[in-house]
Parts: structure tokens; sequence; C-alpha cells
């Protein structure tokens, strides 16, 4: 795994506050309306990914394929108001180099575990999502006060790709958010060249 994705999971995981910074700093990109009483999408060029209802597509860090987060979101948990932290998602592609999905999660658990230290891997499965494989690991954090889910899927590409895509709440919010995590990582589509 590159430094560049270590560090970007660290900032994402970490960072709830400066998502919101960015969206309210006007720095947005639009999403391809899909037409009238249909889905929206974010319509990237290797792949596509649903983005809900009154979420809205932000510019995500160097390293970020695409990031949305529930801006209108009202967050109850006064240590997360704090820091101005609003449910987020984002999307980073990688490479396996040579590794398979379960050594790739492995590598990804352990160095999480070196930089954070009050991290949970509350449970992981392998799942398939469209047809590819996928890794799926659900995660409490507890950081700036705050108790975090973060709910990782690790998708194959073809060949040695890799997509991961970050789902980021309140623990308080997780029953909320988790039906919708789920139906997000399952609308993600890779595009074939």
């Amino acid at each position: 795994m590159k430094k560049t994705l270590l560090i970007f999971i660290v900032i994402l995981v970490l960072a709830g506050a400066a998502l919101a910074i960015y969206y309210f700093r006007g720095d947005k990109t639009y999403p391809e309306e899909q037409g009238e009483n249909q889905e929206t999408f974010i319509v990237k060029d290797d792949f596509s990914v649903l983005l809900p209802e009154g979420w809205t597509e932000a510019t995500g860090f160097q390293g970020v394929s695409a990031m949305a987060i529930n801006a209108g979101e009202e967050i109850t948990d006064p240590e997360a108001e704090k820091i101005n932290f609003r449910t987020y998602y984002s999307v980073t592609y990688d490479t396996l180099q040579g590794r398979t999905m379960e050594s790739y999660a492995e590598y990804l658990k352990e160095n999480l575990r070196h930089l954070l230290v009050n991290v949970d891997f509350v449970s992981e499965r392998m799942s398939e999502l469209n047809g590819r494989d996928a890794y799926v690991i659900e995660t409490k954090l507890f950081q700036q006060g705050v108790d975090f889910k973060v709910l990782m899927f690790l998708i194959k590409g073809e060949e040695d790709d890799i997509w991961l895509v970050f789902f980021n709440t309140v623990e308080s919010n997780w029953d909320r958010y988790q039906d919708l995590f789920q139906k997000i990582a399952a609308s993600f589509e890779t595009k074939q060249e």
C-alpha cells in the first residue's frame, strides 16, 4: 500500500471537521443528474457511485477520487458539533500489489493499529458487490472526544486494482446510516475501458 494512502486514511478518520471546511468554503463539483424521479450519481472517468438526496459532493484531499458529505445533517453529539463533523463517505483507488483481498485488509488494519490508538475492529467479512469481490470492515474509533463508526469496503477492480469506499459517522447515528452505507457501496460501479 502506498504511504500516501495511509496518510489519506488517517486524515479521513481524524479530520471530519476539515471535510466540513472544504464543503463550506464552496469548493464543490456537481454530480450528474439521472433524470426526474431518479437517483443522482457521482460520475467520474473510472467509476460511478450513488449520491444520496441531500448529500453534496465535496472537494477531497489529494489522492481521494470522490467525496460526499451530508452537509445538512443535524448532529446531536456536542463533541461532534464542536468540530463541525458531518457524516461523509469517500472513494480511493489503490493496487493490491500482488496481495489477496484478505492480506490487503490485514495490511490496512495493521497500519491503522499503528497510527491510531483508539481503533477497534468490530467485524469483517468477505462479500460481493455488483459481481465483484469485496472485503467489509466495521470499525469503532474514539478521536477528538467523539465516538465514530467507520465502515470500509475494499472492492476488487480489474486485475490488481482495488477501490476503497470509506464511510464515517458518529456512533450515535450508526443505526440511521447503516443501511444507506450498504446501498451506496452496492451502487459503486467501475467503468470498463
